[in-house]
């Protein structure tokens, strides 16, 4: 009768981890965007929200580029790493061949909810509603968070975006951070395993790209589509170079895997 059970239960075993190596096959994912928006940080600007431009022009802290995908497909899921796409509509500086240094310092996860909002160049009041780079949105908080974490104040204001990406707040920074971008083109960013997880499991609000320089301006497309006067019915209802997200999954989450495991392998050992 035992060595029936422990037969039953090899059996068993045979399954679960054939089961196993069928969950160890990679899967692709593709995570549609759902928000984007720029903060910038220029005097003029901290309380401006501009959740509904068509381009997002990347200066330093004078133009965070910050976009959100749909991550549920992959709720539950170990995640191998991902390809973060972005296309740069133009690049301009003050001087010409500065243009050859067009490149992203940091690439981040925001740690922070926010709002996208409605805003071309909107101020207060309508722009308290949603997303600047002075606050996330009324709805969600009426700050970045409780503490200024690059210890920085900018514009009178000490807990700003600033405080809640490129490894502030929580927030998750890219291992490799420098990435060339060119015109009309689209660039392709390898994204961390740990960096992507963090938005699959929802502590992490999005991906925010740092520029190298404030005296130059890395256009990128917005999901907004182009806008014409007068209107086309067939406009889309996203820009064709909104920014993509590719995500490679290792299957669901090891821990579950394991843990039954041990829970049938401690079952064996007690047969008597």
């Amino acid at each position: 009768m035992i060595l029936l059970k422990i037969g039953c239960y090899i059996s068993a075993l045979s399954l679960f981890f054939a089961g196993l190596a069928v969950a160890a096959n990679t899967e692709i994912f593709e995570c549609p965007i759902v928000a984007d928006t720029l903060f910038s940080g220029h005097f003029n600007e901290h309380d401006m929200n501009n959740g509904a431009l068509q381009a997002l022009v990347g200066k330093a802290s004078l133009g965070i580029p910050v976009f959100r995908f749909d991550m549920s497909k992959l709720k539950h899921h170990k995640i191998e790493g991902g390809i973060f796409s972005v296309y740069a509509i133009r690049i301009s500086a003050k001087h010409v061949e500065q243009q050859d240094l067009a490149t992203s310092r940091k690439v981040s996860t925001i740690a922070h909810d926010w709002i996208e909002g409605k805003g071309i160049n909107a101020f207060p009041p309508e722009s308290r509603e949603w997303a600047t780079f002075d606050w996330p949105g009324r709805a969600i908080s009426p700050t970045w968070g409780k503490t200024d974490n690059d210890g920085k104040e900018i514009n009178g204001v000490s807990i700003n975006v600033l405080d809640v990406i490129n490894g502030q707040g929580g927030s998750i920074e890219n291992e490799d951070g420098r990435w060339k971008f060119f015109q009309k083109a689209w660039t392709d960013i390898e994204l961390d395993a740990e960096l992507v997880q963090g938005l699959v499991d929802g502590t992490q609000y999005g991906i925010a790209i740092w520029t190298t320089h404030d005296d130059i301006g890395i256009e990128f497309a917005a999901k907004e589509p182009a806008r014409h006067n007068p209107p086309k019915e067939d406009n889309p209802k996203e820009g064709k170079h909104a920014a993509k997200l590719v995500v490679e999954s290792g299957g669901f989450l090891a821990v579950d895997a394991r843990g039954k495991l041990a829970s049938m392998w401690g079952e064996i050992k007690s047969m008597k």
